[in-house]
């Protein structure tokens, strides 16, 4: 078997053995993979280091049937003060999770790798704050995925929502009146949330973090992509829970 090199994220690391883990790494050109690094847990390790959660890495690995089996590993970037702050590590891993249970098996998912590593440069690197990042961190993946519009057009028939709009999960996202009256589930939004949502479509590079909200804001954008992720992409969201337990 030739080894392979590849760079990549950890979104997830499981026990394998006594010493070992296995993870779940986001690669560039390869997509979501599952890497195997025997003695990991080793602080003597040379994958100790690279196979710490968020930490953005170099692997050299052989390629087995279903996973990567890894020889060695380098650090590119440790992020580590999403590892040595509690509320920075909570939103860490609920970003962690949402993009392990979003991304296709071994599909190549180069722009939400960049998108990844973007968020947690600036969760780690600037007092932004974590709860308003993940939110966007959350719009931004569904509009790459191609799961969200855009926000300032009814996603049903395309009219102006702009100064009065609504939110349906099931009909894409942001609808007109008119269209609330005809979809159930749909509810009313402020315009700061629906600006908010069509800010982070319309940019793209760290200018989508170019703005605050109010809280009132915040906790409507925050309810109504809970509800979308849960109704497009995943239902089973652990991190998400531990978070509303948190008074951060």
């Amino acid at each position: 078997m030739a080894e392979e090199k590849f760079d990549g994220i950890v979104l997830k690391e499981a026990a394998l053995g006594e010493t070992g883990k296995r993870l779940i790494v986001l690669a560039k050109d390869l997509g979501k993979i599952t890497v195997s690094a025997k003695g990991a847990k080793s602080a003597k390790s040379r994958l100790n280091a690279p196979a710490q959660l968020f930490s953005y890495s170099s692997f050299t690995a052989y390629k087995n049937r279903n996973f990567y089996n890894a020889s060695q590993g380098e650090i590119i970037e440790s992020f580590y003060a999403l590892r040595s702050d509690m509320e920075k590590f909570a939103y860490g891993s609920f970003i962690c999770e949402l993009t392990e249970k979003s991304v296709p098996e071994e599909m190549e998912s180069n722009d939400v790798l960049h998108l990844l590593l973007m968020t947690f440069a600036v969760l780690s690197s600037t007092d932004f704050s974590p709860r308003l990042a993940a939110v966007i961190y959350e719009i931004k993946l569904l509009d790459t995925l191609g799961l969200l519009s855009g926000g300032e057009s009814c996603s049903m028939c395309g009219a102006d929502t702009q100064g009065q709009s609504f939110f349906n999960a099931r009909m894409g996202g942001i609808i007109c009146r008119d269209c609330s009256a005809k979809a159930a589930g749909s509810y009313p939004i402020f315009e700061g949330t629906r600006k908010a949502i069509e800010f982070v479509v319309k940019n793209s590079g760290k200018r989508i973090f170019a703005f605050s909200l109010s809280g009132e804001v915040l906790k409507q954008l925050e309810k109504v992509m809970e509800i979308y992720v849960r109704t497009h992409l995943c239902h089973d969201i652990k991190s998400l829970e531990f978070l509303k337990t948190m008074n951060i």
